[in-house]
């Protein structure tokens, strides 16, 4: 599960440096489909009840 800090993490690396998805994976260590779930804006961590 991603903290938030690794949340903006993945983030600012797609959109600012402009880093492919695989790129990202391989530098967290997460899979694909967690850093696109990332990036799709899916905070899992918190949720409104």
């Amino acid at each position: 599960m991603l903290g938030m800090y690794q949340y903006k993490l993945i983030r600012t690396a797609h959109r600012v440096y402009g880093k492919t998805i695989s790129e990202i994976s391989r530098e967290t260590g997460h899979s694909r489909n967690t850093v696109k779930k990332a990036l799709r804006g899916e905070a899992w961590a918190y949720r409104q009840r």
